[in-house]
């Protein structure tokens, strides 16, 4: 097993220990890149500002598209009100993410990414 594949699953297991459900410790889009073989970690041990930029990035750029594909566009706005909106959009759903994942990362004493490793019984250890 890999050092990402066994960060990977201790960080699973300690989030299960947590109480924090799979659904929130794993969303969708790190199953995504994981079928394409990328080794993204899981967002509660994201830096405060990976987090950040990645949510809002994310949640900007596909929450544009669909407002565009069905407000925006039959509206004719204007793009410069477009962009601003979806920045805007994922400035703030980046910056309130990247706050949730951080006192969830105090609330539990969640390790740090760099620390996790398996236990020979299969839990977490830090």
């Amino acid at each position: 097993m890999s050092d990402y594949e066994t960060r990977f699953d201790a960080a699973l297991s300690e989030l299960e220990v947590a109480g924090i459900w799979r659904s929130n410790a794993q969303p969708p889009y790190i199953w995504a890149m994981r079928s394409l073989g990328l080794h993204p970690r899981l967002p509660h041990y994201l830096p405060f500002w990976r987090a950040d930029l990645g949510q809002g990035v994310f949640f900007g750029t596909f929450w544009g598209l669909i407002m565009y594909a069905s407000t925006w566009g039959p509206q004719n706005m204007p793009v410069s009100v477009m962009l601003f909106s979806s920045v805007t959009a994922g400035v703030f759903f980046g910056l309130f993410m990247g706050l949730y994942y951080k006192h969830c990362r105090r609330r539990y004493s969640l390790s740090n990414w760099e620390d996790l490793r398996s236990a020979p019984n299969g839990e977490f250890a830090a």
